[in-house]
């Protein structure tokens, strides 16, 4: 193995004056970095000391990166330094695709990212991203980060009020290039919807895909322009979607909730799926709590006082038969269905 050299010591770097981190004249417990991370990190606050942008600031900040992924110290002052020194954009990116697979939970790296699109004209950065994205969730099709990026790229550059990224430049009918533009992003939008559903054929339970398919249909800014054309039709799609989902795996929580969303989305009241749930209720080894639970939500919903008792019923049901992990929870609600009834 090769001796370590520190970095002011290295051709290029000998006019750096190391500036050792400050721990105070008597330190109780100070860290006992690596070497190599320490000469790095003197020489970086020698950089920022002095305001110097240049390459050999690339350098120590790549291999400041690759130690410790989660400074953001370093990783905002690499940024200003691509941008200040005019260096390709395109190869950080390249660099990063790598580099967030053994990274994809560091807020920072993908804060980073999105920095340097930024950074690109967007006839480049929405080709790139939606792939790197896809990429990514094939490694981790649960992962919070990458699922909040998707969002923003989605909305960035295919919502209604971003700039044409498809249309020629030197296009000189407007109305042509606009035309083009929303047929563009509406082909984007429909295959996230094709995405979010080869993942849900894949694995009907990822809550992750069942809360982007909710981001494309109802989420964005895209999509509310999109559902106000024919809201009756859309509403009819979603629920025969969920209702079949639960049919395949009656005890999925994702598809519940979907479809709670779906009647609330349009203001409809739970017993108008009563028909589609009863049969559900009667299932046995294992019983379906969701479905119980919807049938004595729907119940409670209603202001007829036979109706509100049976709700308490099912409640304790809940509680003592069907989910008894729960019981203080069921208990609640079965207390809280009673006391309205002798309310009222």
């Amino acid at each position: 193995m090769d001796a370590f050299t520190p970095w002011h010591q290295r051709e290029g770097f000998e006019d750096v004056v190391p500036v050792p981190q400050d721990d105070g004249p008597n330190p109780m417990v100070p860290i006992a970095y690596p070497k190599e991370y320490s000469s790095a990190m003197d020489t970086f606050r020698y950089f920022v000391s002095t305001g110097e942008k240049s390459q050999r600031v690339l350098d120590v900040t790549q291999a400041l990166v690759k130690m410790n992924t989660a400074h953001y110290t370093v990783w905002t002052y690499r940024g200003q330094t691509l941008l200040a020194t005019g260096a390709s954009i395109e190869s950080e990116l390249d660099m990063m695709d790598h580099h967030v697979k053994a990274h994809l939970k560091s807020y920072q790296v993908w804060q980073h990212r999105r920095n340097m699109v930024l950074a690109l004209p967007a006839a480049i950065g929405h080709r790139r991203e939606l792939p790197f994205c896809t990429r990514t969730l094939a490694i981790d099709s649960k992962n919070y980060h990458t699922w909040v990026y998707r969002h923003w790229v989605l909305s960035h550059f295919f919502g209604p009020d971003s700039a044409c990224v498809i249309a020629q430049a030197d296009e000189r009918d407007d109305a042509l290039r606009m035309e083009k533009d929303v047929k563009f992003k509406d082909s984007v939008w429909q295959g996230e919807l094709d995405y979010a559903e080869s993942l849900l054929n894949e694995d009907l339970r990822n809550n992750s895909a069942w809360n982007h398919r909710w981001f494309v249909v109802y989420g964005s800014d895209h999509s509310n322009r999109a559902s106000h054309k024919n809201a009756e039709s859309l509403q009819e799609r979603e629920l025969e979607y969920c209702k079949d989902k639960i049919s395949i795996a009656p005890n999925n929580p994702s598809a519940w909730n979907y479809l709670r969303g779906v009647l609330r989305h349009s203001k409809t009241a739970l017993i108008a799926l009563n028909a589609f749930v009863e049969p559900l209720t009667r299932l046995e080894s294992p019983s379906c709590r969701y479905a119980l639970e919807w049938q004595a939500d729907s119940l409670a919903e209603s202001k007829d006082q036979a109706q509100v008792k049976q709700a308490a019923e099912v409640y304790a049901a809940l509680a003592e038969q069907h989910d008894p992990i729960r019981r203080s929870y069921w208990n609640h609600l079965s207390r809280k269905a009673l006391s309205s009834v002798a309310v009222s």
